[in-house]
Protein backbone atom coordinates (compact mmCIF):
# COMPACT_ATOMS: atom_id res chain seq x y z
CA UNK A 1 0.00 0.00 0.00
CA UNK A 2 1.17 3.69 -0.67
CA UNK A 3 1.02 6.42 1.49
CA UNK A 4 1.63 9.65 1.96
CA UNK A 5 4.55 11.01 3.26
CA UNK A 6 4.85 14.57 4.45
CA UNK A 7 8.11 16.83 4.36
CA UNK A 8 7.28 18.54 7.59
CA UNK A 9 5.44 18.35 10.51
CA UNK A 10 2.95 20.58 9.89
CA UNK A 11 1.53 18.67 6.24
CA UNK A 12 1.66 15.98 8.33
CA UNK A 13 -1.67 17.03 10.56
CA UNK A 14 -2.98 18.55 7.80
CA UNK A 15 -3.43 15.37 5.80
CA UNK A 16 -4.41 12.64 9.12
CA UNK A 17 -7.15 15.51 9.54
CA UNK A 18 -7.89 15.50 5.89
CA UNK A 19 -8.32 11.34 6.38
CA UNK A 20 -5.10 10.87 4.61
CA UNK A 21 -2.72 8.02 6.23
CA UNK A 22 0.86 9.47 6.32
CA UNK A 23 3.95 7.49 6.33
CA UNK A 24 6.61 8.30 8.39
CA UNK A 25 10.45 7.22 8.99
CA UNK A 26 10.30 5.11 12.59
CA UNK A 27 14.02 6.62 13.54
CA UNK A 28 11.57 10.22 14.26
CA UNK A 29 8.49 8.74 15.95
CA UNK A 30 9.12 10.18 19.36
CA UNK A 31 10.22 13.54 18.09
CA UNK A 32 7.41 13.83 15.50
CA UNK A 33 4.69 12.55 18.51
CA UNK A 34 6.18 15.15 20.98
CA UNK A 35 5.49 17.75 17.94
CA UNK A 36 2.74 16.89 17.55
CA UNK A 37 1.27 16.67 21.20
CA UNK A 38 3.11 19.86 22.44
CA UNK A 39 3.95 22.71 19.25
CA UNK A 40 0.93 21.45 17.25
CA UNK A 41 -1.63 20.42 19.84
CA UNK A 42 -2.75 17.58 18.98
CA UNK A 43 -3.77 15.23 21.65
CA UNK A 44 -1.75 11.66 21.56
CA UNK A 45 -4.94 10.22 21.92
CA UNK A 46 -6.50 11.57 18.63
CA UNK A 47 -4.00 10.06 16.09
CA UNK A 48 -2.34 6.30 16.01
CA UNK A 49 0.58 5.26 15.05
CA UNK A 50 1.24 1.63 14.00
CA UNK A 51 3.58 -0.27 11.64
CA UNK A 52 3.73 0.14 8.00
CA UNK A 53 4.24 -2.54 5.77
CA UNK A 54 7.03 -0.68 4.90
CA UNK A 55 10.48 -1.64 6.49
CA UNK A 56 11.56 1.39 8.65
CA UNK A 57 8.54 3.51 8.24
CA UNK A 58 5.24 3.56 10.31
CA UNK A 59 2.03 5.14 9.26
CA UNK A 60 0.11 8.08 11.38
CA UNK A 61 -3.70 8.18 11.07
CA UNK A 62 -5.86 10.38 12.67
CA UNK A 63 -8.62 8.44 15.46
CA UNK A 64 -12.58 8.94 14.61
Amino acid sequence: MEYFRPKTRGELVDKITEGVPCEVATSVVEFTNMCLAYWLGLDSTSFTVRPSENEGWVVYELDA
